[in-house]
């Protein structure tokens, strides 16, 4: 089945039988498993999925599997622990795993995708074929007279 990245963002475009789709005079037994398919999808994507995999190595196992990674898609995840590498991987339904960064392309600190039942979300750079963490910790900066939140 297709998950909410598979859908067109033009309306008119979104043709496929139903539940995938909602085609030009379907017939009316087929709205309602439409209309049940896209609340599963919503409901999918914006609750958080616990993250799989290790700490450095994240998979989400979604439901409805993403065919593809697509540009700008954001994904919220749960995780279960807190990255030790610059250079976490984030892998959704099998597909190729992307390393994980921050702040347009930095590489993450140690700690940046906090430690068991953080919250965090990224958003898909397809040009870059990366993620983009959303949300890193928040590092703190000690100095002799102060500490500051970076």
């Amino acid at each position: 089945m297709t998950s909410i990245y598979g859908y067109s963002a033009t309306a008119a475009s979104n043709t496929a039988a139903a539940p995938d789709g909602a085609p030009e005079n379907m017939a009316a037994s087929g709205v309602n498993d439409t209309m049940r398919k896209m609340m599963a999808n919503m409901a999918e994507f914006a609750i958080a999925q616990v993250a799989g995999g290790t700490a450095d190595a994240l998979t989400l196992t979604p439901t409805n599997s993403v065919a593809a990674y697509v540009d700008g898609m954001q994904v919220h995840f749960r995780a279960t622990a807190a990255n030790a590498t610059t250079t976490p991987t984030l892998s959704i339904s099998g597909l190729t795993a992307r390393t994980i960064v921050k702040n347009g392309g930095s590489a993450l600190v140690a700690g940046d995708i906090a430690g068991a039942l953080a919250e965090h979300t990224v958003r898909y750079n397809l040009a870059n074929t990366r993620w983009e963490l959303l949300n890193p910790k928040q590092q703190s900066v000690s100095t002799a007279s102060t500490t500051e939140v970076l």
